[in-house]
C-alpha cells in the first residue's frame, strides 16, 4: 500500500492522464463536496510519491472538467471557463463530451449517444476552427450510449 498524506476523493468520472510517468487526476479534499477545495493530484509512478497542485484558481473547478495533454504539458478544460465550451456542450439537441486532445492540439468531442449519421468533432485551438468527421459502420445501434477513445489500437492478429 502507498500512503498518501492528504486524504482526498477523486472526481467520479474517469478523468486521469499520464504524462512522462506522472499520473494526474482531479480530486477534492475528503469532507463535504461543496466546501472542499479542488486539487490536481500528481502521482509519480517511478518514485511512488504523491504531489498536490492546490490553488485558489481551482476553487470552482469541479465536475465536468477534463484534464488534457496540450503539447506535452498538463492542461484543464472547464465548461464554465469560456463561452466556447458552453456554446458547444449541446449542438442540435445532441450532448457532447470531451474525449481528449490529439497530437495536433485539437480537442475531440463525441456525442454521448449514437445517432445516424454519427459525427465526431475536432476543435483546433490554434486556428480556432472545427472539423467534422463521419464515423461509418456502426450498424443499428442508434440511441445507445457510446464511449469514444483516442489512440486506441488493436492487434488484428489476436482476433480469431
Amino acid at each position: 500500500m502507498i500512503e498518501c498524506s492528504v486524504p482526498h476523493c477523486p472526481h467520479l468520472e474517469d478523468n486521469e492522464i499520464c504524462l512522462d510517468g506522472v499520473l494526474y487526476y482531479l480530486a477534492v479534499e475528503s469532507g463535504s463536496w461543496e466546501t472542499s477545495m479542488s486539487m490536481i493530484i500528481c502521482f509519480d509512478i517511478r518514485s511512488e510519491k504523491f504531489k498536490f497542485i492546490v490553488d485558489e484558481a481551482f476553487k470552482d473547478i469541479k465536475y465536468p472538467s477534463t484534464l488534457i495533454n496540450y503539447k506535452g504539458k498538463l492542461g484543464i478544460l472547464h465548461p464554465n471557463a469560456s463561452g466556447f465550451m458552453e456554446e458547444r456542450a449541446t449542438v442540435a439537441g445532441t450532448r457532447f463530451h470531451i474525449v481528449g486532445t490529439t497530437g495536433d492540439s485539437e480537442i475531440m468531442f463525441s456525442p454521448s449517444v449514437v445517432s445516424m449519421p454519427f459525427y465526431i468533432y475536432y476543435y483546433n485551438m490554434e486556428t480556432n476552427s472545427i472539423r467534422r468527421v463521419e464515423i461509418q459502420g456502426l450498424g443499428t445501434v442508434k440511441g445507445q450510449k457510446i464511449y469514444t477513445f483516442l489512440n486506441h489500437m488493436e492487434n488484428v492478429k489476436l482476433i480469431t
